[in-house]
């Protein structure tokens, strides 16, 4: 029936990032996943002080309309920082240190003035 289940972008989505938070754990963090909040959503997933992570498990990149995502939900969120973890097409979901990173420029330089010892 229509309306039932959860959709397969649904289910890649979090399969994604469900790989992400376990990557993370290991890391060291004390990370779980967010719930979806509609127009106050605040990333996908929690625990990375200071941080606003989105998580996109697609083939074709988008990355613009990403970090203007990520950007609004940092915002919403009250981080200093976002990034986008991109699964690319071929490589594993159970790999995420192999995915790709995406920021703006400008956050890039945020975080490299705020590295300076």
């Amino acid at each position: 029936m229509a309306g039932e289940g959860v959709s397969a972008a649904r289910q890649k989505g979090t399969l994604a990032e469900s790989a992400v938070a376990r990557w993370l754990v290991r890391l060291g963090y004390a990370v779980e996943r967010r719930a979806l909040h509609g127009n106050a959503d605040r990333g996908d997933i929690i625990g990375v002080p200071n941080w606003t992570i989105e998580i996109k498990n697609v083939r074709t990149p988008y990355y613009q309309a990403w970090l203007r995502e990520a950007e609004a939900e940092r915002k919403n969120a009250g981080t200093e920082y976002t990034v986008v973890l991109h699964k690319p097409h071929g490589v594993s979901v159970d790999h995420p240190e192999e995915w790709v990173a995406v920021m703006s420029a400008g956050q890039w330089a945020a975080i490299t003035k705020a590295l300076r010892w």
